[in-house]
C-alpha cells in the first residue's frame, strides 16, 4: 500500500518509513483539532446572533 506524502519531505523519512505514516497521522489529528476549534468558534457566533436578534425583537414588542 503506497501512502501519499502530507507532510513536507523535510519532515520525514523515506517515503513508506514508519515516520510517514506517524507524520501524516499528526497532520491529520492536527486538522481535525483545528475543525473542531473552528466549529466551535463559529457555533458560538451563530448563538450570539440569534440572540442578540432575539432580545431585539423581544424589545422592540414591549414599547
Amino acid at each position: 500500500m503506497k501512502l501519499t506524502m502530507i507532510a513536507c519531505a523535510t519532515c520525514i523519512n523515506t517515503e513508506g518509513s514508519t515516520g510517514v505514516a506517524a507524520a501524516n497521522g499528526a497532520v491529520f489529528v492536527m486538522m481535525g483539532a483545528l475543525g473542531i476549534v473552528f466549529l466551535t468558534v463559529a457555533g458560538i457566533l451563530f448563538s450570539f446572533i440569534r440572540r442578540a436578534r432575539r432580545h431585539a425583537a423581544a424589545s422592540a414588542s414591549e414599547v
